[in-house]
């Protein structure tokens, strides 16, 4: 799991040049790997400048999650590799 930011695209329903905060997941046999394949997800689907910030190691016991997005989004990467969470509300310039 890590936490990230990104620059909105122009195709996307945000705003473009608008830095949102995420949350992605990614499964992979190395952090490395799993790292790789968050950002190049997230930048297949139009976001811009991604930036790692932190990455933790969790559990794939999805049920102990009790926010049914971030379950569903961490499920999600379980069977398709990755996925990730927008948060709508666009970052402070000098966030």
């Amino acid at each position: 799991m890590f936490t990230a930011q990104a620059v909105a695209g122009e195709n996307l329903s945000h705003r473009p040049g608008a830095r949102h905060a995420l949350l992605v997941y990614a499964t992979a046999p190395d952090a490395e790997r799993a790292a790789r394949t968050a950002v190049e997800r997230v930048t297949a689907e139009g976001w811009l400048h991604v930036d790692l910030l932190r990455s933790k190691v969790i559990s794939t016991e999805t049920g102990l999650i009790s926010d049914d997005t971030i379950r569903a989004a961490a499920e999600s990467a379980l069977s398709d590799g990755c996925a990730f969470i927008i948060y709508g509300i666009p970052m402070q310039p000098d966030a």
